[in-house]
């Protein structure tokens, strides 16, 4: 009797045992599935605010006054305007390509039409009339000319050096003084014009003597035109004194070209 007591008596301890072995088991795995649900809970994103008015009010006005890197970069001084296409350089050292083409109108008044870049044309025609509403009889002689034009003049001019007395690369280099090697010349841009009245349309410096020069030289400015040579500028912009020739540059550069009294050489940086 007392073996069979003491055989029950351990068989209830291991039974006691191995019941609370799996209770601690279950305590253990219910400890570690709360700790990673707590985990879960604590790293999940908090819900996005609604934006509120003033919010988005200032990021519309940040997104606004962002610039582009490639815009910031090119803002410098007289760079990156609307009137880029009307302030290329064009001369000796900056020829135009053989094939330039500028797309042109006709453009002129009573006296006269000549053809000029269609972006301009009608500032040209604007320029005529307040002039003339003035009681002048302003004109127009040259525009637009084609680089074979151009070509024909020059070798005129080099002719007339070469009779001068000069010769060789002393004939080229002073006709080039007088007219623009072909493609270098402003008339080949479709941007220039030759002033002159019905009774002076000589393209010379005489026409400096008209009242018609004077008006000119004090309101081109408004219609967007610059007088391109002008006295004293020689030794930058490589050409002589011209009072009949205007070039069109648009209203905010002929404004800043002519009350700081600069060339466009001088305005570009050139």
């Amino acid at each position: 009797m007392a073996m069979k007591k003491s055989r029950k008596s351990g068989y209830r301890r291991r039974r006691f045992r191995n019941r609370a072995a799996l209770i601690a088991a279950g305590c253990a795995v219910l400890a570690a599935l709360s700790g990673l649900l707590l985990l879960g809970i604590s790293q999940k994103p908090a819900p996005a605010m609604a934006p509120t008015a003033e919010s988005a009010a200032s990021a519309q006005q940040a997104e606004s006054q962002a610039v582009p890197p490639a815009e910031s970069e090119a803002a410098g001084e007289n760079a990156g305007t609307a009137d880029d296409w009307a302030l290329r350089l064009v001369d000796k050292d900056h020829l135009l390509p053989a094939d330039f083409a500028p797309d042109v109108v006709k453009a002129g008044n009573s006296y006269k039409h000549v053809e000029f870049d269609r972006r301009a044309a009608g500032a040209l025609e604007e320029l005529l009339d307040a002039c003339n509403a003035e009681g002048h009889e302003l004109m127009v002689c040259s525009g637009y000319r084609t680089i074979a034009y151009q070509e024909g003049l020059f070798e005129k001019q080099v002719r007339k050096q070469e009779n001068l007395g000069l010769s060789g690369e002393e004939a080229v280099a002073a006709a080039a003084t007088v007219v623009e090697v072909p493609g270098g010349s402003e008339h080949n841009l479709g941007l220039a014009v030759d002033f002159g009245t019905p009774d002076n349309q000589l393209v010379d410096e005489s026409f400096d003597d008209e009242p018609e020069s004077a008006w000119l030289k004090a309101n081109a400015w408004k219609y967007g035109f610059i007088l391109r040579y002008p006295q004293g500028a020689e030794d930058v912009t490589g050409i002589t004194y011209e009072p009949w020739h205007y070039r069109y540059v648009g209203l905010a550069a002929a404004k800043e070209i002519y009350d700081r009294q600069l060339t466009l050489e001088a305005y570009l940086g050139e």
